[in-house]
């Protein structure tokens, strides 16, 4: 697998002027500051009065496509919280701009790795752990060089 297909959806994000923190995998995160993000690495302590997301690369399989390339599939996920009771609409309106940065069959690129969604997908919403939460999930392929 290619780390750089993981790196192309966190720079996606990390561009996307969602204006919201961002906790990546395994002990780093981004802090929105209002016109920019500070990186740290640690641990992310969420508080319940500020919407965050959480994201993860899925993925799921490499098959081979010609003699000096593969096929590389998977799913990005991120999960949108904010604060329970500030209402459905702003939380599933942050998805929807989350899920729009990826439009299906534009690539994606990181470092010249192009990555491509093929489908997207967000679901209803429900209250965990203090936060009303969505999950945004994006599909991709992408075609590496061995």
């Amino acid at each position: 697998m290619s780390l750089k297909i993981d790196q192309s959806f966190v720079q996606t994000i990390l561009d996307g002027s969602l204006a919201i923190d961002v906790v990546h995998e395994n002990g780093a995160y981004s802090i929105w500051g209002g016109s920019s993000y500070t990186h740290h690495t640690g641990v992310y302590t969420p508080d319940a009065n500020r919407e965050h997301i959480e994201i993860r690369s899925f993925p799921a399989g490499t098959a081979d496509i010609t003699s000096d390339s593969d096929e590389n599939v998977g799913l990005f996920q991120a999960i949108i919280k904010y604060p329970v009771d500030v209402g459905a609409i702003i939380i599933k309106t942050k998805a929807e701009a989350l899920l729009g940065l990826f439009p299906i069959g534009a690539a994606i690129t990181y470092d010249s790795q192009k990555t491509y969604p093929v489908s997207k997908n967000r679901d209803g919403g429900r209250i965990e752990a203090g936060f009303y939460q969505v999950v945004a999930r994006v599909n991709y392929r992408a075609f590496v060089s061995r």
